[in-house]
């Protein structure tokens, strides 16, 4: 995942629709390698990153936000009540 001078290599943790945004989804994602930091915005290896996708791009390989100029919603906030249930969840899912 690319976000302007950083580059992250991410695992899938949750995906739920948006509650805010009718046709989004919000797709968890664990950070699990950083490959290039942006020193004045850096993310570290473990933080979560809760992003909001088009339906129909949701599994999609690529995609990029604001193409068109437009406001849509992209990352959101997302706050963690049991990070270890959460994370023993998707390791079940993944096996």
């Amino acid at each position: 995942m690319q976000n302007g001078a950083s580059t992250v290599r991410v695992g899938r943790v949750l995906v739920y629709p948006s509650p805010i945004a009718p046709g989004r989804t919000i797709r968890v994602f664990e950070v699990v390698q950083v490959i290039r930091e942006n020193p004045s915005n850096p993310v570290p290896r473990g933080a979560l990153l809760a992003l909001s996708f088009p339906n129909e791009h949701v599994n999609a390989d690529e995609y990029e936000w604001y193409v068109d100029g437009a406001w849509e919603e992209c990352q959101v906030p997302f706050e963690i009540k049991d990070r270890r249930a959460n994370l023993d969840a998707a390791s079940q899912r993944r096996n």
